[in-house]
């Protein structure tokens, strides 16, 4: 009983031979196969079968290398002439995929920062905020952003998953320095485990120390400036409120717009035991007294529900067996578009927007691309000539569609140069306009150099897709004669 060649070499060469004497090369390979393992075995004859095709290999590549250059070098020439014919009909088609290419960069910039709010910190996907749910007869379930003061030392001693937590709250004050008064709104007393949390670089300060003492504080770069000029501000004694003295211990890069919330000057939180009263008024876990922001850090993997799980014996066990109050945890990642409860520190976004600018972008682009099948298609009737000519001295359906994709791709390439232009010239006008500071730096972002790439083949591939098929599916014969149709010829009925 003979035996067939393996599979996947005889698949390859049906690949790699010439298509004109392929059944014959097969057959021939098969009988020789045949042979060798009828004589020397079959173990030898699969060998030699998967060396014709590693033989064949080098020569397919360099041939296709070669004339598929050609080809391209072909389809680029004559793609540009057509350009430069029919300039009317290029500036209109490359204008309008321009246009729909910069409005898209811009709204993906947009949606790239909304999604982009405070994932730059190390720990991002395992911080998380720790919200109130709160039951009222009168006012029923309504959730809240602030929680006791004591809630922070009570989940590092009763639950030892949490690595780390931290308070926050922010206050506004006029701050006095050399006979200078500045108004500040974002003023935030920190715990020290906060530096160990966030991922705020400090330029200049011992993170472990700088906001340990009370009247310690930390400020940016711009307040520095703003405060002290070229002065070294380490060290310096600026006045609260006319009450308090704070010394500055470090210094931290400005704070990066894309954050839930932003700050100018943190302050040690060891300062509000003296500042309201005693550690032990701040130190509560009661139900009436909510005033911090509370966030922790897990470990790595853990499921934040399990601890969330905990969180009503927690409760009960603080607000008494009856409360209808809840704790919960809120990823970091999530507050800015998807938090909106009371007491939020800085306005969010909405996800909402998210999904509607992104559709708005499809929009505008399947609009680009229609409008480029449109024009192509209307000016086939100009090109029937050419494509008849081509499909006599025998290119084949898969020639045509190459070319027009080809010349699909090159009008995509240019208008994509363009809209990289436009949009780095609209990006300010378009960023005030949404009150967003959005960054464009194609060049130096080699992932979003890829995206939009890739972005921009995709468009080019679909613009061009419905004139390459509708061209390829030409008849010479009915080209010839006058009469055009697509698609398989029809049948004369009987007389």
């Amino acid at each position: 009983m003979k035996k067939s060649p393996p599979v996947i070499p005889r698949f390859l060469l049906c690949l790699i031979r010439d298509k004109k004497n392929h059944e014959s090369l097969i057959g021939d390979y098969e009988e020789i196969f045949h042979y060798i393992g009828t004589t020397y075995g079959y173990a030898k004859a699969r060998i030699w079968y998967w060396g014709q095709v590693f033989k064949a290999l080098p020569v397919f590549i360099s041939n296709s290398v070669r004339w598929g250059s050609a080809m391209f070098y072909n389809y680029v020439k004559i793609a540009l002439r057509n350009i430069k014919r029919h300039k009317g009909y290029s500036f209109i088609n490359i204008a309008g995929l321009s246009v729909g290419l910069t409005c898209c960069i811009l709204i993906l910039l947009y949606v790239r920062y909304e999604l982009s709010f405070d994932r730059y910190h190390k720990n991002a996907d395992n911080i998380y905020r720790v919200v109130m749910k709160f039951g009222s007869a009168t006012r029923g379930n309504y959730w809240y952003n602030r929680t006791p003061g004591g809630l922070k030392s009570t989940l590092e001693e009763e639950y030892p998953e949490v690595i780390h937590s931290t308070r926050a709250t922010r206050v506004g004050s006029h701050i006095y320095y050399n006979n200078n008064i500045f108004e500040e709104s974002s003023i935030f007393f920190i715990d020290p485990e906060f530096l160990k949390v966030f991922s705020f670089p400090l330029i200049s300060g011992d993170p472990e120390t700088a906001v340990k003492e009370p009247f310690s504080m930390l400020i940016t770069q711009e307040i520095a400036k703003k405060y002290f000029g070229n002065e070294n501000p380490i060290g310096k004694i600026i006045n609260v409120g006319r009450q308090y003295d704070f010394e500055i211990t470090g210094i931290l890069e400005n704070c990066p717009e894309n954050s839930h919330f932003t700050f100018d000057i943190l302050a040690s939180f060891n300062s509000l035991y003296a500042i309201r009263g005693g550690k032990d008024r701040i130190e509560k876990m009661n139900r009436g007294f909510t005033n911090w922001n509370v966030y922790i850090q897990l470990p790595d993997k853990y499921n934040p529900d399990d601890l969330e799980k905990k969180f009503p014996e927690l409760a009960k066990k603080h607000f008494g067996e009856k409360t209808k109050s809840e704790f919960h945890l809120q990823p970091l990642t999530s507050i800015h578009l998807h938090s909106n409860i009371n007491e939020e520190i800085e306005a969010n976004g909405d996800i909402r927007y998210i999904y509607l600018f992104s559709a708005v972008a499809l929009f505008i682009m399947l609009i680009a691309c229609l409008n480029y099948m449109n024009l192509s298609t209307a000016r086939a009737a100009n090109r029937y000539k050419e494509i008849g000519v081509r499909k006599v001295v025998g290119a084949g359906k898969r020639h045509i569609i190459r070319q027009f994709l080809g010349e699909s791709m090159i009008f995509t390439f240019a208008a994509f140069s363009i809209s990289i232009v436009l949009a780095k010239l609209l990006l300010t006008s378009f960023g005030s306009f949404i009150d967003r500071y959005l960054e464009y730096n194609i060049f130096s972002d080699y992932h979003c150099l890829i995206y939009l790439a890739c972005f921009s083949i995709t468009l080019g591939l679909i613009s061009g897709s419905y004139p390459a098929f509708y061209m390829s599916a030409l008849k010479p014969i009915n080209i010839i004669k006058g009469s055009m149709s697509v698609g398989p010829a029809r049948k004369k009925s009987p007389a």
